[in-house]
């Protein structure tokens, strides 16, 4: 009975197969053991931070902008070989047949009528093309194609460098969104704690209830400012996956400066003539050149070669291997049409550079801006870091004169208040410093290599920057934290 049953499934299985159909069984089979295993917690506690590295070559590859510049800059190489080819010479083996109708003629065999009399004329040559000479447009078409493929290149440069610095933005808004919600949470937990003394004292009669009421407001205008933290922090995640095609629940690492010390202003200046974008600004005038020699080139003269070799042939030109014909162009009148085209590529070239000059003028400027904000943001954070650690001795203070009863619940939650919000900028602005060096290294046209592919562990050992820019300790301690102090 059991052979029977394995034998009418197989039956089935078989003839559902013939007529493309499979069984629900198998088709769940099937399903069930492609079915990815789902990250358990455990995988994600232990799965490795992503650097700011990571987030970088991934946007490489999601990104569909920089891969458009990618195309183009196989197309300007395109350009290039069909600009070659009019410099090369061109070979090709040509085939014909004549047929024609030769019934009522009386021609013979190897005479000058009958070859053009005969029924058939086949004929095989190798055609051989040059030019010779085109009014220097060839050579110019070279120049011309040779500096767009390198304008193209350093653009992609430059785009690499662009891509790097806003993958850096929101890398780092990422990180200071959850610095901030960090901040908040503890805040969050202080105020739950106040709340609970709250409560004992107004129990044992050495509080109001109206200061329960005054903190348990402040505590869910903090739940408010928290659930816009973690909306603002679920934005910012997305719009990272977005650039990078990273998932937005993946963990990241700390971030890191890349300037250990700054060196006065005059230093850096030069090196905006050595950024990728300057750069093609002036190969871009190149092209401009190149276009305008080629576009005068009309008014001369062309003269070029063409040469047939004949393998077989029939007739009175059997005998004839070769031939080879040269062609003199020399133009006269063309309408106007090389004039109008001569001024283009004038107007044209004095666009590029306007454009060269204004480009060496905003790279200098863009250098000036980026130092100074880094300038201003550095020296923030240290005036910050202090305000902090002034914030804190404020609060426990009044927390003990509270207890002692010279200030009012009031002024103990203004503090509170007070320090928060200290802590939220000093995050804030650290985090702008660290962006901001990032900025200037753009802004120096510094290759993507020399500063985001290189691994951090390798330039620690180096010893050129710390391994990562941790939050100083006293960022990072819980509000409550009265280092031993009683309230």
């Amino acid at each position: 009975m059991r052979l029977l049953f394995f034998l009418a499934f197989y039956l089935i299985q078989w003839g559902g197969s013939c007529l493309g159909f499979r069984p629900p069984v198998l088709i769940h089979s099937a399903q069930a053991g492609a079915r990815p295993e789902s990250p358990t917690p455990q995988d994600n506690a232990n799965e490795k931070p992503l650097t700011l590295h990571d987030c970088f070559e991934s946007a490489l590859v999601h990104n569909q902008d920089f891969q458009i510049q990618e195309e183009e800059l196989r197309a300007a190489e395109g350009r290039y070989f069909r600009a070659l080819s009019t410099v090369l010479p061109h070979l090709s083996v040509k085939g014909s047949e004549f047929i024609q109708d030769t019934s009522g003629t009386g021609a013979t065999d190897g005479t000058l009528g009958s070859t053009f009399l005969r029924k058939s004329r086949p004929e095989v040559a190798i055609n051989l093309s040059q030019p010779i000479f085109q009014g220097l447009r060839e050579y110019s078409a070279l120049t011309a194609s040779s500096s767009d493929k390198e304008r193209n290149r350093l653009r992609i440069e430059r785009a690499r460098e662009l891509l790097f610095l806003e993958v850096t933005q929101l890398f780092l808004t990422v990180k200071e969104l959850e610095a901030d919600l960090e901040i908040l949470t503890s805040q969050g937990n202080v105020l739950d704690k106040r709340i609970k003394d709250l409560r004992e004292r107004v129990r044992l009669g050495r509080s109001r209830s109206s200061e329960i009421l005054t903190t348990e407001s402040q505590r869910a205008l903090l739940e408010a400012e928290i659930s816009k933290a973690r909306g603002q922090l679920a934005i910012a995640r997305e719009m990272l996956s977005f650039t990078t095609g990273i998932q937005p629940e993946k963990k990241l690492g700390d971030s890191e400066e890349v300037f250990p010390e700054l060196l006065p202003l005059p230093n850096y200046l030069p090196s905006s003539s050595e950024r990728a974008d300057v750069l093609a600004s002036d190969f871009d005038l190149k092209l401009s050149k190149a276009n305008l020699l080629y576009e005068r080139g009309g008014y001369l003269p062309e003269l070029r070669l063409e040469g047939n070799y004949y393998p077989y042939r029939v007739g009175f030109q059997k005998e004839i291997d070769w031939d080879v014909l040269f062609t003199l162009n020399f133009p006269i009148f063309s309408g106007l049409e090389t004039k109008g085209k001569t001024r283009e590529a004038k107007a044209k070239l004095k666009q590029a550079e306007y454009s060269q000059e204004a480009s060496h003028q905003k790279a200098e400027l863009e250098i000036k801006e980026a130092y100074h904000e880094l300038t201003a943001s550095r020296e923030s954070v240290q005036a910050l870091d202090l305000a902090v650690k002034k914030a804190e001795e404020n609060f426990k203070i009044h927390q003990r004169e509270y207890n002692l009863g010279l200030v009012s619940n009031l002024e103990l939650l203004q503090s509170l208040r007070d320090l928060q919000e200290v802590r939220r900028e000093a995050n804030r602005t650290r985090h702008q410093s660290t962006l901001n060096s990032h900025q200037l290294k753009i802004a120096l046209g510094e290759t993507v290599d020399s500063l985001a592919l290189a691994k951090p562990e390798a330039r620690f050992n180096r010893g050129e920057i710390p391994l990562s820019t941790p939050i100083p300790p006293h960022l990072k301690r819980p509000i409550d934290d009265d280092r031993g102090e009683q309230q």
